[in-house]
């Protein structure tokens, strides 16, 4: 019987310092054949490339942007990509200006791999600093990527849009994701940070991605007979609906471990990759 093992990465997979552990990538280098490993993450793959490494879980496609994609990490592409009407995107960007975010519409090349990010500017801001200290830091992590380029100016077209992205406070997020699912037909997922709970980020997809139809998918795919995934907060549980075992982490938050099937150690602990190494 072969078993597909998706995991989420921060708060799951990684540790405090956002990284694969020595043991945990020991563990998933050495797998059986029966045993297949991925991960499904609201990252794309500027981030996943540069910090997972190279030979965990090489062949099997990642899970990327919360289901929107998949993307091949030896081939360096992108397949599967769920692609946003531009209406929906007009009234996600509007939404989130209107509360006060700043919207960032993804756009994909997915023959070259490239991810580009158009970031608006709510009105009002001030000139010589138009981005929040959240905004600012989610810019400077992302620039000059091999995988992504992100700008502040309006999306220009030339490639087709995934996702709109928003991080602020919570009552922002919480309130622009109400407006854009009372006005049009997508797939919204708002979330807390995993280190600062008052940090939102508000997401707008295209109708049914989710992190739950992409592990379906990839199953059929590959041909597992049994799948088993692993989560810590609230965007993970659209796949722990639909696994043959969901596993919450110790530290996950209370909704997650309430729909678990099992209960592993936390993140810190290589619980991930200890807990795919004993299972039968």
């Amino acid at each position: 019987m072969t078993t597909l093992y998706v995991s989420d990465l921060d708060g799951t997979l990684f540790g405090a310092d956002s990284r694969v552990s020595a043991e945990s990538e020991k563990i998933l280098t050495g797998l059986p054949h029966d045993k297949l490993f991925t991960i499904a993450t609201a990252r794309t793959p500027a981030t996943v490339d540069l910090i997972i490494p190279s030979d965990v879980g090489p062949h099997i496609p990642a899970i990327v942007i919360t289901g929107a994609a998949l993307w091949e990490r030896d081939a360096k592409r992108y397949t599967d990509v769920k692609i946003m009407d531009p209406d929906a995107v007009a009234v996600a960007e509007d939404a989130m200006l209107l509360c006060g975010l700043a919207p960032f519409t993804y756009a994909i090349d997915a023959p070259d791999g490239m991810l580009y990010a158009y970031g608006r500017i709510p009105e009002g801001r001030p000139q010589y600093e138009p981005l929040t200290k959240a905004e600012r830091a989610f810019v400077d992590e992302r620039s000059n990527l091999p995988l992504k380029k992100i700008y502040l100016r309006s999306n220009p077209g030339v490639c087709p849009p995934l996702l709109v992205f928003g991080i602020g406070n919570r009552a922002q997020v919480d309130k622009a994701a109400a407006i854009i699912q009372a006005k049009v037909d997508c797939s919204v997922s708002v979330y807390g940070d995993v280190f600062n709970p008052d940090k939102g980020f508000v997401e707008v997809f295209a109708p049914g991605v989710s992190k739950g139809a992409a592990v379906l998918a990839l199953k059929k795919r590959l041909g597992a007979d049994r799948l088993v995934v692993f989560g810590d907060s609230h965007n993970d549980m659209a796949m722990m609906s639909v696994a043959d075992t969901a596993v919450a982490m110790a530290n996950a938050t209370a909704d997650v471990k309430a729909m678990a099937t099992v209960i592993t150690g936390r993140n810190t602990e290589s619980s991930v990759a200890r807990f795919i190494e004993a299972d039968k």
